[in-house]
């Protein structure tokens, strides 16, 4: 029986499919986004059966048995089921909407908690269980597995799923009993921070020497790295070694991983039901009785003495409501984390192909700018995912509140322009950091890294302010869900007209690359050309993002004048 918490979402969703007006946008929103997403499990199960067919040419090294990277991965997935469970349980009990009404109403117990339970367990995991389907279908299909097999992994996988969700679920239950539900997420999203550096930094000092797995040195040195996933003590080795039991069946039976894997399951949702007994309405209590709009209201009285004389009232403003918008949504800084964790796969793979040494001398000057163009490609990149993702919906997550703004003394192109350059001074550090940071690990010369660092800050401010324009020429003030937004056709439209803007400006990179390293093959023709070329480089790329910034903006704020009632 689908719970009572649960139903409004269930018709919501049902109704959507069934008796909701199709329109073209939605129709190829809805087209598009289906057709990237089997794209993206196509790219993950092929990805998983060329790793599992690499690992088999290298038998004559080392034997893997499948139990290894089944474990390995599980435990990667429930360590991301565990923190974003977390996050989405302080969502669901605290931050929600419906809480307050929730407690005045004769629910009873039961009810409540199996509502916010399935909430937090089906925001958290429901991503993750689609594209965890693809990595088991190649495991399967690699090793030729029977039935038992996929209905092995479909049960006890969500056995796993469901105990991350619980014990995540009792975790934030029993924090924010201890602490303010404010600081308990401020402190997960820090902890979670610095676990990422801590993996990092992991895979730095033990794999700074693999480059390949050609030898028996990488093969025992990567496998000595899998210990820890591996342990017979981890529900995610117990799912790994049921599922290996039925790929390569022996004389061992499965039937104690099946076992301790349902206790755990049991266990950790009386575990969770007991805290939302005994703890949740101390939680709840000390939430409402925070000091959090006291700290805040400090802060607010001092902040305009600190920057009254530099920032302007009207800047200063909208950059604060920007600035509170995006701490208070807590899936946007989950996501923002995960767009970090992405930066720093980026860096640290990106810093495997700096091994410049080993190139023929010959070919020394084509790869490094091969590595320049690379760097370049795949930070633009880096950045527009993340203006597809916070700047673009930032005119439509305005909602009814945008009249506060179209009522002020400020036009409509005012109010973009403002938006764009508070979102700009986020967006060209990061930009800056993700540019420098490549350079830096190629192991470019200083000059070459601040002009790197300049190129970025020209880029951000393009992608930046046509994130804007396009945000604002298809925004949409009647969405159910966040990720509407940016799952729409204008934001499929927007990383079109990015990426084609950042396309464009590597024409005439690759050119003035080119002509440097023929000068560079041979120094005696070096002459004056590659200075005034570098120069006309640098005031094309300068022309292209100035007009793309303008443009972008004007677009804009001529689009949404036609959308606003009453223009």
């Amino acid at each position: 029986m689908l719970p009572l918490l649960l139903k409004p979402r269930y018709y919501a969703f049902r109704n959507r499919w069934t008796r909701s007006v199709r329109t073209p946008n939605v129709l190829i929103r809805d087209i598009t986004a289906l057709a990237l997403s089997l794209l993206l499990m196509g790219a993950t199960y092929n990805g998983t059966y060329k790793t599992l067919h690499s690992l088999s040419e290298q038998t004559h090294l080392i034997y893997v048995p499948p139990s290894t990277p089944l474990a390995i991965l599980f435990f990667a997935l429930a360590s991301i089921l565990v923190f974003s469970g977390v996050v989405s349980a302080l969502g669901s009990l605290f931050y929600s909407e419906d809480v307050e009404f929730l407690q005045s109403t004769p629910i009873p117990r039961h009810s409540l908690f199996s509502g916010k339970l399935l909430d937090s367990l089906l925001s958290s995991s429901w991503l993750i269980v689609i594209f965890s389907l693809p990595i088991l279908l190649a495991f399967g299909t690699y090793y030729h597995a029977g039935w038992s097999f996929y209905c092995s992994g479909v049960i006890l996988g969500t056995c796993l799923t469901i105990t991350t969700a619980s014990l995540a679920f009792a975790c934030a239950i029993f924090c924010s009993s201890l602490l303010s539900a404010y600081r308990l997420r401020d402190l997960v999203l820090v902890l979670f921070l610095f676990a990422l550096g801590g993996s990092y930094l992991y895979l730095r000092f033990h794999t700074g020497e693999i480059h390949s797995l050609s030898t028996s040195r990488d093969i025992l040195q990567i496998t000595s790295m899998s210990r820890f996933p591996t342990a017979e003590w981890l529900p995610s080795s117990w799912l790994a070694n049921s599922l290996a039991l039925s790929l390569n069946p022996h004389n061992a039976s499965a039937a104690p991983f099946w076992g301790a894997l349902l206790s755990l399951t049991l266990a950790s949702i009386s575990v969770a039901y007991l805290s939302f007994a005994f703890l949740y309405s101390r939680a709840f209590s000390r939430l409402q009785h925070s000091r959090r709009p006291a700290f805040a209201a400090t802060h607010k009285r001092r902040l305009p003495w600190l920057t009254r004389r530099v920032i302007h009232p009207t800047f200063r403003a909208l950059f604060g409501k920007e600035w509170k918008l995006f701490v208070r949504d807590v899936t946007q800084a989950v996501q923002l984390v995960l767009l970090l964790a992405l930066c720093l796969v980026y860096l640290y793979n990106f810093q495997l192909f700096n091994e410049i040494d080993s190139v023929e001398l010959t070919s020394r000057p084509w790869f490094e700018r091969f590595l320049i163009l690379s760097n370049i490609l795949l930070g633009g990149f880096v950045v527009l995912a993340v203006c597809a993702r916070f700047v673009f919906p930032s005119i439509s997550l305005e909602g009814k509140s945008l009249w506060i703004l179209l009522s002020s003394p400020l036009s409509l192109h005012d109010v973009l322009r403002l938006k764009f350059i508070s979102w700009y001074c986020f967006i060209s550090v990061m930009s800056l950091v993700i540019f420098c940071s490549g350079g830096l690990a190629i192991q470019l010369p200083p000059t070459e890294v601040v002009i790197l660092g300049v190129f970025g800050l020209f880029l951000s401010a393009s992608l930046c302010s046509l994130a804007v324009g396009f945000g604002a020429a298809f925004a949409e003030f009647d969405w159910e869900n966040p990720s509407q937004i940016t799952a729409s056709l204008g934001n499929f439209l927007y990383i079109v007209s990015a990426g084609g803007v950042l396309l464009i400006q590597l024409v005439p990179i690759g050119l003035f690359l080119l002509l440097d390293t023929l000068a560079t093959l041979e120094p005696l023709n070096r002459g004056p050309g590659v200075g005034f070329t570098f120069i006309i480089t640098t005031i094309l790329i300068a022309y292209i993002n100035v007009v793309a910034t303008r443009w972008g903006l004007q677009f804009g704020s001529r689009n949404l004048a036609r959308l606003l009632p009453g223009s």
